[in-house]
């Protein structure tokens, strides 16, 4: 065990592939701009933003995949490149909650900013 991860092992035989293949896939979202909503791949709806968790989020999608700072976040949002940094915290601690389970596709990067941990498809 490893954490809370545990691995099981045992002997393969000679005609069976031994080679392990992982993979970390992230769910596709799509993000509609006229509407500032975003859908899962299938059409889901997820959430309905702001105007400013919008702002945020097409902010940071628009580096991918970089991180954008906190100046490139206050001017998409309030158009003034001298927020304080609580305050562009605080905006996408509520963007990650109403994304709900997919709020952890935005991550921050110290010293850097937020970024996506995959692309977002723009409408």
């Amino acid at each position: 065990s490893i954490g809370q991860t545990t691995l099981r092992l045992r002997l393969a035989s000679d005609e069976e592939e031994t080679t392990p293949y992982l993979s970390k896939t992230t769910p596709r979202l799509v993000f509609r701009r006229s509407t500032r909503e975003v859908f899962s791949a299938d059409g889901t709806l997820i959430a309905q933003l702001s105007t400013s968790e919008a702002a945020a989020l097409e902010a940071i999608a628009g580096r991918y995949p970089d991180a954008a700072d906190h100046a490139t976040l206050a001017r998409a949002v309030w158009g003034d490149h001298d927020y304080p940094r609580y305050l562009i915290h605080r905006l996408i601690q509520r963007l990650r909650d109403r994304l709900g389970d997919h709020g952890t596709l935005i991550e921050n990067v110290r010293g850097a900013g937020y970024r996506l941990r995959g692309p977002l498809e723009m409408r």
